[in-house]
């Protein structure tokens, strides 16, 4: 894992993902590694593997740890337009209620529901622990509260418009679309 970590410090991304990859295959590996890997191919836009990695540490971890698997898987999920996105937020929440990857989680979830206030309180909460993931549910609970000036500002400071984030570039995309700016 060391090794890995220091080739994608170093912009060797596919040797990284090998040795990844190989750590997160051993017998003995703990759903760290899982969740390593996983981390390393959302960053590097490969969605499918980074949910099956996920996936691999959501059912090896316990508490926090278990809480940020799930929720991430969950992110991905929701990027991916796959189903299951509602159900894994929940098991994030469930997890670990306090975790700012649960709350982001869920933070979307409640904004799809058309719960904008309940979604923004939730993304407030993981902002605290900072990062682009935040900023985008911050976006997409202000989204569902037709706020949409500040759902924009959002997504930028998520890292909508460098394409660095994923759901901040897609939410950036949808209210560009709806302000009839794209």
């Amino acid at each position: 894992v060391k090794q890995a970590e220091e080739k994608a410090a170093a912009g060797d991304a596919a040797g990284a993902k090998e040795l990844f990859e190989k750590a997160a295959a051993m017998p003995a590996a703990s759903g760290d590694v899982a969740l390593k890997l996983g981390r390393f191919l959302q960053e590097a836009h490969d969605l499918d593997a980074a949910m099956d990695a996920y996936k691999s540490a959501g059912d090896k971890l316990t508490g926090a740890a278990k809480g940020e698997a799930l929720g991430r898987l969950a992110i991905v999920q929701e990027t991916r337009g796959v189903p299951e996105f509602a159900a894994t937020a929940e098991a994030a929440a469930a997890a670990d209620k306090d975790g700012p990857f649960p709350n982001i989680a869920l933070a979307r979830l409640r904004a799809r529901e058309g719960k904008g206030d309940e979604a923004l309180a939730l993304a407030q909460k993981a902002v605290a622990a900072g990062g682009a993931d935040a900023q985008a549910a911050v976006g997409r609970a202000q989204e569902a509260r037709n706020a949409l000036a500040e759902a924009e500002a959002a997504y930028r400071s998520g890292g909508g418009a460098d394409g660095t984030n994923l759901p901040a570039t897609v939410g950036l995309a949808r209210v560009l679309r709806r302000t009839g700016r794209a």
